[in-house]
């Protein structure tokens, strides 16, 4: 039993990285096919964009990152050991955080299906219905809202955590990947969604899942020596 054990933890730490690539790159791709809007415009708060994206889209992109955003556990399990020798005897902390972060953050995706597709059915309805629906959407946005802010809330407090561990503490990882951490990244996304939104409204609603793809990449990456 104990070299089955090994032997698991042995092919996590060999190929988890890179399995956390793929769930993280086809979350990404869900991401765009669920929230991509070519005039953008996230920022409103009305979400009134998902009106637009076609049900097929909705789907697709809602059961991509429903099944495959869960493989970058893989990549978090090889981030841990990484980071180990920083953060002993406060792991539980540590994984308390992540299913904080990344449970919330599933349930959000899958939420944005639900919500274009209840934001297209009320568009449509007759004047008076559709002003009864929009109004009871503001209840809608309690129902889903929430886990967005544990995603960010989490993604950014453990982002600079992993910085602030390899910048201060001994751990498995070289010092210059302290500075290319998720939020840093994700930063970058919205930064050029700001300045070129013609490419920043693709990279804006990837962008958590880009920025873990990257972070991943970066994670694996050994410079030779």
């Amino acid at each position: 039993m104990n070299g089955t054990k090994m032997g698991f933890q042995n092919q996590v730490g060999k190929y988890g990285l890179y399995i956390a690539m793929f769930g993280a790159l086809l979350g990404g791709i869900g991401d765009v096919l669920l929230l991509y809007h070519p005039d953008g415009n996230y920022e409103a708060g009305d979400y009134l964009f998902l009106a637009d994206i076609p049900p097929h889209r909705l789907l697709i992109g809602a059961y991509l990152g429903i099944l495959f955003i869960p493989f970058q556990v893989f990549g978090l399990a090889v981030l841990y050991q990484k980071l180990k020798p920083a953060i002993e005897g406060k792991s539980w902390l540590f994984f308390f955080a992540i299913i904080l972060t990344l449970f919330p953050g599933i349930a959000y995706h899958a939420t944005c299906a639900f919500t274009g597709m209840y934001l297209r059915i009320a568009q449509d309805l007759p004047a008076d219905q559709s002003d009864y629906m929009f109004q009871q959407f503001d209840f809608i946005k309690l129902l889903f809202e929430p886990l967005g802010a544990f995603l960010a809330l989490g993604f950014f407090v453990l982002s600079f955590l992993y910085s602030f561990l390899i910048w201060k503490r001994e751990t498995q990882l070289e010092k210059w990947k302290a500075w290319f951490n998720p939020a840093l990244i994700y930063t970058f996304c919205i930064v050029v969604y700001l300045v070129f939104p013609l490419i920043g409204n693709v990279l804006a609603p990837a962008g958590f899942n880009l920025s873990l793809f990257l972070f991943f990449a970066i994670i694996a990456y050994e410079r030779k020596k």
